[in-house]
């Protein structure tokens, strides 16, 4: 019995860490450029709809968009990542601005309740589906919050915490 529970904990420890290594690789890909396609994980994707999500712009709006943002990511969770002079912000898909270009990245995929992992000054935060910062940056990494509970790193400490930024866990 003992035996089993060690193997169900080691398991799961693994899954976990295995997302976080997931979610660094594709944070890191965005932010430097290194591929232009939005890289869609299984685990963002559901199986009904394996397609990547498309903007339904008018041509008047797309033209618009882009001649005020140096590049702009597909519509995910009703809003589009956009990056002005290095910085990102987001905006709804008829361009209403929810958070100013200001950030030195955002996550395009959003976890539970539409919040998006941000980076400032080197440093970890979330906004919640308006744009607002509900967890203020303070750690060296953050993953998606799936299930209410987003695994984070400070230093070399690795914890969960909860969609109000209190440490509910540790991981290992």
């Amino acid at each position: 019995m003992k035996q089993q529970r060690n193997l169900y904990i080691a398991l799961a420890i693994a899954f976990f860490l295995m997302l976080l290594d997931t979610h660094i690789l594709v944070q890191l890909e965005t932010k430097q450029s290194i591929q232009q396609e939005t890289i869609v994980s299984q685990e963002t994707v559901s199986p009904q709809n394996t397609q990547k999500p498309q903007a339904t712009k008018t041509p008047k709006e797309s033209e618009n968009l882009e001649a005020n943002y140096d590049d702009i990511r597909p519509l995910i969770d009703g809003a589009m990542v956009v990056i002005k002079n290095n910085k990102y912000g987001l905006i709804k898909n008829g361009g209403k601005v929810i958070v100013e270009p200001k950030y030195d990245f955002i996550g395009e995929f959003s976890g539970d309740n539409g919040t998006r992992s941000f980076e400032e000054d080197n440093l970890w935060g979330y906004f919640d589906k308006n744009g607002n910062v509900i967890i203020e940056p303070q750690f060296d990494d953050a993953s998606n919050f799936y299930d209410g509970k987003a695994k984070v790193r400070k230093g070399v400490n690795v914890y969960y915490i909860d969609i109000h930024g209190k440490i509910i866990g540790t991981a290992k």
